[in-house]
């Protein structure tokens, strides 16, 4: 037990009181940051928007509908970016290197990450596809030419993987393990999970299996940073996960359920998640997966 202010000891549950609170302003860190940065973006976005009269369908696959997802990606990343630095460096006096987000990329891991996303994001396009949950359900408006789709393809492509790193930098950098120095790593992981599934900003109608993507992904993601003690390996998986499934899938193909939702590739991907899940936790076990509050060997910095 440790001292209170008084110079006496404090009981067990001082401590269990102080690290619910640590827990409560890791969360409120990631929900405050997390809309700041999406608010800021839609904001600088709109005028442009309005210039180009652009729809609301982020999956279109078109020039004018890329650039505009490209600027809202960067915007929020950068806006992320600056907030949850300036909340680190004032409050923690700690910087974002200290919650993985290394000034020196591990490129090989980045490589595996886009590779296992990619990965990921074909087998939910292919399995969507095979099992009839989606069909293209009207021709995609394509760039003219094969340079074209491809100049396009890579503006997607840097959109999606700016997105993977905004998310993972404020949930598997900050929350997770933040979460873990209060609460232990198992329920820091589910912790993130709920909260990752919970906010689910725009991006046009979902199915109702999307909230279980969304937390399959979140424990998978996290598992993965533990696994490959990095977070860039684990956002490189995020922006080509999305990439595949979305703009790609959604977007390239007019891959659409019955109901027109652009998420059906994303879905599909759950039981290979899953599977990844499964892997993950036996390779952590092998490992030596931390348990207790304390932070994975290896894992970013003291949040």
């Amino acid at each position: 037990m440790g001292k209170d202010a008084r110079g006496g000891h404090e009981g067990p549950g001082a401590g269990a009181g102080r690290r619910l609170l640590g827990a409560a302003e890791a969360v409120a860190v990631y929900c405050a940051v997390g809309a700041a940065a999406l608010g800021g973006a839609v904001l600088i976005s709109l005028p442009v928007r309005s210039v180009l009269r652009l729809g609301d369908d982020a999956q279109s696959w078109t020039a004018p509908h890329g650039a505009v997802h490209l600027l809202v990606q960067v915007a929020t990343l950068a806006i992320t970016t600056i907030l949850l630095g300036v909340y680190l460096r004032r409050r923690l006096r700690l910087r974002i290197r200290d919650i993985g987000l290394t000034a020196k990329v591990p490129w090989r891991k980045v490589l595996r990450g886009l590779l296992v996303g990619a990965g990921l994001g074909g087998c939910g396009t292919a399995l969507a596809w095979a099992a009839g949950a989606a069909e293209p359900t009207a021709a995609a408006a394509a760039p003219r030419g094969v340079a074209g789709a491809v100049l396009l393809g890579l503006v997607y492509l840097v959109a999606s993987l700016a997105k993977g790193v905004g998310a993972e930098l404020l949930a598997r950098g900050w929350l997770l393990h933040a979460l873990a120095r209060q609460l232990g790593v198992p329920l820091a992981i589910l912790g993130q999970a709920v909260l990752f599934a919970a906010w689910r900003p725009g991006g046009g109608p979902a199915s109702a299996l999307h909230p279980v993507l969304l937390f399959a992904f979140g424990v998978f993601a996290a598992l993965y940073v533990l696994w490959d003690r990095t977070l860039w390996g684990a956002c490189a998986l995020h922006g080509a996960f999305d990439a595949v499934v979305f703009p790609l899938a959604a977007g390239g193909l007019g891959l659409r359920d019955a109901q027109g939702r652009p998420d059906a590739a994303a879905v599909a991907a759950i039981p290979v998640i899953l599977m990844g899940i499964l892997v993950l936790t036996a390779l952590l076990r092998r490992r030596g997966l931390p348990g207790g509050a304390e932070r994975a060997r290896g894992g970013p910095g003291r949040p």
